[in-house]
């Protein structure tokens, strides 16, 4: 029998982050990229469907945040929390405990 997942809603807050581009005001160059600009995400931790790390190719180095995708969004969000925090939030998705059979 099938058994299809149930979830109850479990909201949680991320700390989303915004890429600013550091611009030079006298030469107009661009002087890298800073990740300073933060506002509360409050989601349902089942909609999110994974997370990773976000390399920065001009700088060469990862950046300061964590890429996560969430269900029913087109593109991902960019968010300081750890890539613990996250998966815990992912991995605690249960279907022993969330599906019903039907």
């Amino acid at each position: 029998m099938a058994r299809i997942p149930i979830y109850t809603p479990a909201p949680v807050t991320l700390t989303q982050s915004f890429p600013i581009m550091n611009i030079d005001p006298t030469t107009g160059i661009n002087s890298g990229m800073s990740w300073n600009q933060t506002a509360d995400f409050y989601v349902d931790k089942h909609k999110i469907l994974s997370v990773g790390s976000n390399y920065d190719a001009d700088a060469k180095e990862f950046s300061p945040v964590r890429t996560v995708f969430i269900e029913g969004m087109l593109a991902p969000i960019y968010v300081t929390d750890s890539y613990n925090t996250i998966k815990a939030y992912i991995d605690s998705k249960d279907c022993n405990d969330l599906c019903t059979s039907v």
